[in-house]
């Protein structure tokens, strides 16, 4: 918009009005995109690949399934990660990582086994979504907001 002239009556002085500019709506950023902000680089994308694959042969060595076609999952994976194949350093230096401590790291992890998941029906994450079931069934959570108390005396106010 232009500014425009206007005369003050009170005290005689001709004003020169400038309108504010429009307000321009601020562009709202995506809450998760700073990985788009740095430029895209393949070989980070092929290193997360090789480390997923090592990652899951120590998920299968360590597995407690007692299904035979696991068994054999878990017996070569046990092989590969524990013995000098070339496969194996191929996929290490692929990933960055060193094969003689991945190796390590891996012999320590199926001596000494911890539990990575919990048991049935137990844990955080089961405990979250049965009170999330609970409340979009009953409208409410039944545990951490139980009913009123009973009142301990009744008090009948006689109609009048």
């Amino acid at each position: 918009m232009s500014p425009y002239v206007a005369f003050d009556h009170i005290s005689g002085n001709i004003l020169i009005i400038t309108p504010p500019a429009p307000i321009k709506p601020k562009r709202r950023r995506k809450k998760h995109s700073f990985w788009q902000e740095a430029p895209y680089h393949f070989a980070f994308s092929e290193e997360s690949l090789w480390k997923a694959v090592i990652t899951q042969a120590v998920v299968d060595a360590c597995s407690r399934n007692p299904r035979t076609d696991y068994l054999s999952y878990k017996k070569e994976a046990t092989q590969w990660l524990t013995g000098g194949s070339e496969d194996f350093i191929d996929v290490c230096l692929r990933a960055g990582l060193d094969p003689d401590h991945v190796r390590m790291q891996a012999k320590k992890s199926l001596m000494h086994p911890s539990l990575w998941r919990a048991a049935p029906k137990t844990g955080w994450r089961y405990e979250e979504k049965r009170r999330w079931r609970t409340r979009r069934k009953f409208g409410r959570e039944t545990e951490s907001q139980p009913l009123e108390p009973a009142p301990t005396c009744l008090i009948i106010h006689p109609f009048t």
